[in-house]
């Protein structure tokens, strides 16, 4: 029987209508909780909460935090309480630091980054009162802090510390705090970052390898199930994540050598290429943002 069982647990999901967050629901509802799945994309939340026997879907931004605010406070109306919040909303951008659109910065720092901070600030106050846990995701590029995701990584690196941090900041309130490190998932996100016609062809020239390899979702959402019934310290998918952060101090000399510079300078110039000179049209993650985020962000103004 595992430490916390998920039975009658209230569970409050940001980026909860797709990937990680929606099968991780799935999961937890088998196990007899009560799902609070947030989601920018509104309607995807309430589809997936429909489906489920105890779930609510809320449309909340993590970009705004009084729709946080709302989202854990209807949670609470219609549930009594919060024991676990999984800060889970993420985006995913290639750029390099030059040729980066301002707009794209500032959103992923703002969602991948803020955005976990505003998450904990709002549902704390419930989950303290329940002496529960947190679960805050941050990436295998936390560690490995591999081009061209320079801003992503610096996003994912920030709230694993952020985790590392209040974790002692909590524990004397019984709140647990756990930080979840996975590799390339089987998420629509992944797929859509895979499908950059740029990146595609640095991973074909790259060849691949375990790193790069897409791994099964449901691997991962095993992995959060149990960090949540054990309150662990670490989620760690796939398994070899685990050696690489005790030898995290020489990765990035490891990355140096292990990965070709010239190679990594033509993804580099031919990312700059298409921000700067041509045109991102071939963009699909710039293209996601703006169909899903700038309409939210255009209705805000």
């Amino acid at each position: 029987m595992s430490a916390y069982p998920l039975q009658g647990r209230v569970l409050f999901i940001t980026g909860g209508g797709s990937g990680i967050g929606a099968e991780t629901a799935r999961r937890a509802a088998a196990k007899g909780a009560h799902l609070a799945l947030v989601d920018v994309d509104g309607d995807a939340a309430t589809r997936l909460a429909e489906s489920l026997p105890s779930a609510i879907g809320i449309g909340a931004d993590v970009r705004d935090y009084e729709s946080l605010e709302a989202a854990a406070q209807q949670t609470v109306e219609t549930f009594g309480g919060i024991d676990i919040a999984f800060a889970n909303a993420g985006i995913e951008i290639a750029h390099t630091a030059r040729g980066v659109p301002l707009v794209e910065m500032e959103r992923i720092a703002d969602i991948n980054f803020t955005g976990v901070f505003r998450t904990v600030r709002a549902t704390l106050p419930y989950v303290i009162e329940r002496r529960g846990y947190v679960l805050i995701t941050a990436s295998l590029a936390a560690v490995l802090h591999g081009p061209p995701l320079s801003h992503y990584v610096a996003t994912k690196a920030g709230v694993e510390a952020f985790g590392d941090s209040i974790r002692m900041e909590l524990r004397h309130k019984g709140v647990d705090v756990g930080v979840a490190y996975f590799g390339f998932i089987d998420t629509p996100m992944v797929a859509r970052g895979k499908s950059d016609p740029i990146l595609a062809q640095f991973e074909a020239e790259q060849g691949q390898n375990f790193i790069g390899r897409t791994y099964p979702l449901s691997g991962a959402v095993n992995g959060v199930i149990k960090g949540m019934e054990g309150r662990v310290r670490r989620v760690l998918y796939p398994r070899w994540i685990r050696p690489l952060m005790v030898l995290r101090s020489a990765m990035p000399r490891f990355l140096d050598r292990a990965i070709d510079a010239d190679l990594v300078g033509r993804l580099s110039d031919a990312l700059d290429e298409r921000d700067l000179v041509t045109g991102d049209a071939t963009d699909p993650s710039r293209e996601f943002h703006e169909q899903l985020l700038a309409e939210k962000e255009q209705s805000a103004i």
